[in-house]
């Protein structure tokens, strides 16, 4: 039966690197166009919304109900994921546990402690930059708000948990994270009550086609999902920290 199992995965995983080979191969060359419909979306993202990234374009104007469903999602998933954990664990995070048997618990130097905060300027700087310029460059909310939460990982990693769990508690960042996501709902509804337009239609000025404020009310929202991604992984990493915490310091 193992022998059997294990000819299974291999013609499947041979048929699939075949598949993978072939697909590649008949991919365009980098900056080739075979089709008109990306350029006539590159054209209507300047023209009609003054944005110079074109996904975001996509993402917010013309799927801009379907962005929503995904926040939505991501929202729902961390809700769901945190009533798990803490139902496991309790309503309040864990006293200190010993280490776990066979485990050896490195002390942080203090070269890495020195060089953590260049580490948080760093990150914090490039996910306000990439949250606020997704409309202008590659990027967006839900790239540059996981990149913000990150910065939280860092703190964790190079000062340990009780600096840590100093700046994260969870009470103050849900209401964040629900903000973020009313926010992107609120921006659609306020275009049908005080715009006229359907939901979601753009009635904010447009700006200017490379300004970091451009894009009607495509910044608005993008701002709104960075926000909510930022606090959402936050809260992850806090419940993920709380639920495998095995040393004091």
């Amino acid at each position: 039966m193992k022998i059997g199992r294990l000819v299974a995965a291999s013609i499947a995983m041979l048929v699939l690197f075949v598949t993978l080979c072939a697909a590649v191969a008949e991919l365009p060359r980098f900056g080739e166009s075979r089709g008109s419909v990306d350029r006539r979306v590159a054209q209507l993202a300047d023209r009609s919304r003054h944005v110079t990234n074109v996904d975001s374009f996509v993402n917010f104007d013309f799927r801009a109900m379907d962005t929503l469903g995904e926040e939505y999602l991501v929202f729902a998933t961390v809700c769901g994921l945190s009533l798990l954990l803490r139902d496991a664990r309790g309503k309040r995070a864990p006293e200190a546990k010993p280490p776990a048997p066979g485990r050896v618990i490195v002390r942080r130097s203090d070269l890495v402690r020195w060089i953590a905060p260049s580490f948080i300027g760093v990150g914090v700087v490039a996910g306000c930059g990439v949250v606020m310029h997704g409309q202008v460059t590659p990027g967006g909310g839900f790239q540059g708000g996981v990149t913000l939460a990150s910065v939280v990982a860092v703190v964790w990693l190079c000062y340990g948990y009780l600096v840590w769990n100093r700046f994260t508690e969870s009470e103050r960042i849900e209401p964040v994270e629900a903000l973020g996501a009313a926010g992107y709902a609120l921006t659609g509804i306020a275009t049908v009550v005080f715009g006229g337009a359907a939901f979601l239609q753009n009635v904010a000025p447009l700006g200017s086609s490379g300004a970091a404020i451009s894009g009607g009310t495509i910044w608005i929202v993008n701002l709104c999902v960075g926000i909510e991604v930022a606090a959402a992984f936050l809260v992850l990493i806090v419940e993920f920290v709380h639920d495998t915490r095995r040393e004091v310091t």
